[in-house]
């Protein structure tokens, strides 16, 4: 099976995932505690910030190197749903019950964007499969 190819718009889309990635992962790497601070996030001991600043990361360079090719891993693609959803969604329930400042609601849109805008895809490029 072939992987499937990307259109212009979701290229754009996995290219700008890619400096928002890293920005991500500087973001959770363990000297920027004033950063995560600043959003209201819990402060976890310096190991867990490096496996979650690697995961960033590697994402964000699947996501550039899908958007320069324009060839889609579905499984990247869906994993990278989960992930932006399993953040964005607990971070906005915070912010909701008062656990966590506006700021912080604000971070977490841009990921809950692109968790929509990769299932979407997945969605479509699933049933042109069929």
């Amino acid at each position: 099976m072939t992987a499937p190819t990307l259109g212009r718009g979701m290229r754009g889309v996995l290219l700008a995932c890619g400096p928002m990635n890293l920005v991500g992962a500087v973001c959770f790497s363990p000297p920027m505690p004033a950063v995560r601070a600043a959003f209201g996030l819990p402060e976890p001991a310096p190991f867990y910030l490096w496996v979650i600043s690697a995961w960033v990361l590697a994402f964000g360079v699947a996501y550039v190197h899908q958007g320069w090719t324009g060839r889609a891993n579905p499984a990247v693609l869906g994993l990278g749903a989960w992930g932006k959803a399993a953040f964005a969604v607990p971070l906005l329930g915070m912010v909701l019950s008062g656990e966590a400042p506006a700021v912080a609601g604000v971070a977490a849109l841009p990921d809950l964007f692109l968790a929509i805008v990769f299932a979407v895809w997945l969605g479509r490029a699933s049933r042109r499969e069929r």
